[in-house]
């Protein structure tokens, strides 16, 4: 497996995870997937490895509090989104960005 398609297979079970921590239907178990894929697919230096396993520590406190954990998914999300579009050397100019 190459480090693209690991990633790949991380990164669409971290945007399941994120869909269903923010509509209040995630379960302990696909945290735990989500982790073991991330341990075992990504880098130590991975900075998607170090938003889930942030996330998975998150929402092992939070996990009763419906509102923490929509915000821990929400937080997933962005993080995910950064991992995918990281951000360019010229991202703030408002003449090109708005």
């Amino acid at each position: 497996m190459t480090d693209e398609q690991a990633s790949g297979i991380v990164i669409s079970a971290a945007y399941g995870v994120a869909l269903r921590a923010r509509t209040g239907g995630l379960q302990s178990h696909e945290v735990d997937v989500m982790r073991v894929q991330a341990e075992e697919l990504l880098s130590r230096e991975s900075n998607l490895r170090t938003a889930i396993l942030n996330f998975c520590t998150m929402y092992e406190l939070d996990r009763h509090d419906a509102e923490k954990v929509r915000a821990h998914g929400d937080e997933l999300d962005r993080n995910v989104n950064r991992a995918l579009n990281p951000a360019s050397a010229d991202n703030e100019r408002r003449d090109i960005y708005g």
